[in-house]
């Protein structure tokens, strides 16, 4: 309750009579939006590389996001993915889908069988997520939420993703992933 009361109080103080407005002002008042843009695909690799959904934060800053996945992958070559964010320390929330039962039949994982994972994981733990290669019924997502807070120290926080077993198979982050971030303190 204490941290609403300093936010609410901050946020005050940015609006009174006399005071420029900065855009790092504003940008406290409402969200900023990152897309991908354009498919990303990955082959044979099990080594996370960076997305186009990356930013800099302000530095000794806490901010809330929520992460909107969007890929396609086959059965095998499941899609996976990471923040690289040396100075920030993370307070997450994943949902991700996993073929469970449903991978010994070949039956794609939004059939029953499929596993949902909740995990709260460590900054830099590689999150796996269950493949199919059926689009036409939408494509498969997951979820990241939750809130970081960053360092006296100016760095980059990049999403980064690759197959979590390696295949020839292509997997693809889809463009229309996003990420939603605002600063709250």
């Amino acid at each position: 309750m204490a941290e609403t009361v300093q936010i609410q109080k901050s946020r005050t103080q940015l609006f009174h009579a006399g005071r420029a407005l900065t855009a790092k002002d504003l940008n406290l008042v409402g969200p900023n939006i990152i897309t991908q843009g354009s498919d990303a695909v990955y082959t044979s690799s099990t080594t996370p590389t960076a997305t186009n959904i990356t930013f800099t934060p302000d530095v000794s800053a806490t901010y809330y996001y929520e992460l909107f996945i969007a890929y396609t992958a086959n059965g095998t070559p499941d899609f996976g993915w990471r923040w690289n964010a040396p100075e920030a320390l993370f307070c997450r929330y994943t949902l991700s889908m996993i073929e469970g039962a449903a991978a010994a039949t070949g039956t794609p994982a939004t059939e029953p069988g499929a596993d949902i994972i909740f995990r709260r994981p460590a900054n830099a733990t590689f999150i796996p997520a269950g493949g199919t290669g059926d689009t036409a019924n939408g494509l498969p997502c997951a979820f990241d939420r939750g809130t970081f807070a960053t360092t006296a120290t100016s760095s980059a926080i990049t999403l980064e993703c690759a197959q979590f077993t390696s295949n020839a198979a292509a997997t693809r982050l889809r463009a229309d992933t996003t990420l939603i971030y605002q600063r709250i303190s």
